[in-house]
């Protein structure tokens, strides 16, 4: 792996754009037989719930389905707030608001989907712009795109006012890492404050304030390079899903954004990568390692 030591951090030594290591069971003719025969049996036995979700979006249902499935299981922690003060109307995030998310996972639309109190939106930023997709289209650009092309999933969005009745994630990264750093933002703090006051034409000094949710995935299951869904199927099935959610206190809005990133990377400056890590520099790394893997 010498030759890509380009995309590994000299600081931190963390490489954010090398695959994670999986399981030799992946590979198996036989455990993919077996794993998806009891995947059909157990798809026909929760065929009730899953009527129910597709026809009223139930989220207890769709929670049933992903656990029988998958193992999935969320751990949240509000930064701030005892486990036992927290309830879902008060703490979790609502309709309205924007919350920025690190990005290390494709089931991170669906972690928060099941969290949101209302029908969410996710944002990925290409640096000009920022647009909205729906959750399998996040997945989507997520497993098949290496050319890291946003626009091909979603629509631009011209600021927050157009998002009011919906609650807002921010993968301001705008791609996957493997979770063990958080990239730099694919977003400048101007235009990420003209999409949070489109109406403020520089003579009021915005004191903005943005809450930021850490999410956790285990290992496998991060998505930094581009994967077949057929091959990401048989890791959530393999290893289950497990994640850790945390949603930390509001950090202001400043020119460097610095307090958001720290934020995103659960609290430790010391692990952030280089900024020279960013979506570009991903683009590179997928077209090298690419040419080992043919």
């Amino acid at each position: 792996m010498e030759k890509f030591t380009d995309w590994r951090d000299k600081g931190t030594g963390i490489a954010p754009f090398f695959p994670p290591p999986t399981s030799s069971k992946e590979g198996k003719v036989l455990n993919s037989v077996v794993y998806g025969f009891f995947f059909m049996i157990k798809i026909i036995l929760l065929l009730p719930f899953i009527i129910v979700n597709q026809l009223t979006g139930s989220k207890m249902a769709l929670t049933t389905i992903l656990k029988r499935l998958f193992g999935w299981s969320m751990d949240v922690n509000v930064i701030g707030v005892k486990r036992k003060a927290v309830t879902k109307k008060e703490h979790y995030p609502t309709a309205g608001n924007l919350y920025l998310v690190n990005y290390q996972s494709a089931l991170d639309a669906i972690t928060l989907n099941l969290l949101s109190q209302g029908n969410p939106i996710f944002l990925v930023p290409d640096n000009v712009h920022i647009y909205k997709l729906s959750l399998w289209n996040f997945i989507r650009y997520t497993l098949d795109d290496g050319s890291l092309n946003i626009s091909k999933y979603g629509e631009i969005v011209a600021n927050i006012n157009e998002l009011k009745k919906s609650v807002n994630f921010l993968f301001i990264e705008g791609t996957c890492s493997n979770g063990k750093s958080t990239l730099p933002f694919n977003l400048n703090s101007q235009t990420l404050l003209e999409f949070l006051e489109p109406d403020n034409n520089g003579t009021v000094k915005p004191q903005i304030s943005l809450q930021t949710i850490t999410l956790k995935v285990n290992g496998p299951l991060a998505t930094p390079l581009p994967v077949s869904k057929g091959t990401y199927l048989m890791r959530m099935l393999t290893h289950h899903v497990r994640y850790k959610c945390k949603i930390n206190e509001p950090q202001p809005l400043t020119k460097t954004l610095d307090e958001l990133r720290i934020a995103l990377n659960d609290g430790d400056k010391f692990k952030l990568v280089s900024k020279t890590l960013g979506i570009d520099s991903k683009r590179k790394f997928i077209s090298e390692y690419s040419k080992t893997r043919r």
